[in-house]
């Protein structure tokens, strides 16, 4: 999904901490749809929370972070950032995330899968082939902007 290259690694970083590695630019190797999510964080004896953010391009991945959420590390936002062959422009677009569902379909008897975007402005984006967009199923709501994660059932 993401590229950097050694030679332009901020080797400085490591001074800070050795398990830290900063690029100053990364690569996109596929256009796809990304989540770019911006979360706060309170360390240990910290009274200010830091803001940061992350780049995302399997909204699978952030789930966990979703559901581990508390007073000191939460999600403030998530945004959608769309190549122009998925939002129907001509350049990448930048938009507030509603949420996003893993979907499925059949394609020549096998079940493939992907997500579908719901984004401001009520519009809905997939990473499905255009024929199958319409006998998609949602499989699991991964995030809802008013509810964070879906709640996981509980294990007795």
């Amino acid at each position: 999904m993401f590229v950097t290259y050694r030679t332009t690694e901020n080797k400085k970083a490591a001074r800070i901490n050795p398990n830290l590695q900063v690029w100053p630019a990364v690569e996109l190797v596929i256009q796809k749809a990304i989540c770019l999510i911006t979360f706060q964080a309170r360390g240990k004896g910290d009274h200010d929370r830091l803001t940061r953010s992350m780049l995302v391009g399997d909204p699978s991945e952030f789930q966990t972070g979703l559901t581990g959420q508390d007073k000191d590390l939460f999600v403030h936002s998530i945004h959608l950032l769309t190549p122009g062959e998925m939002n129907g422009t001509e350049s990448w677009k930048v938009e507030r995330l509603l949420n996003v569902s893993h979907v499925s379909w059949d394609e020549n008897g096998e079940k493939q899968y992907g997500f579908s975007y719901e984004v401001d402005g009520a519009y809905c984006y997939q990473d499905v082939p255009k024929e199958f967009v319409e006998s998609t199923k949602v499989e699991r709501l991964i995030y809802h902007e008013s509810r964070g994660s879906p709640p996981q059932p509980r294990i007795n």
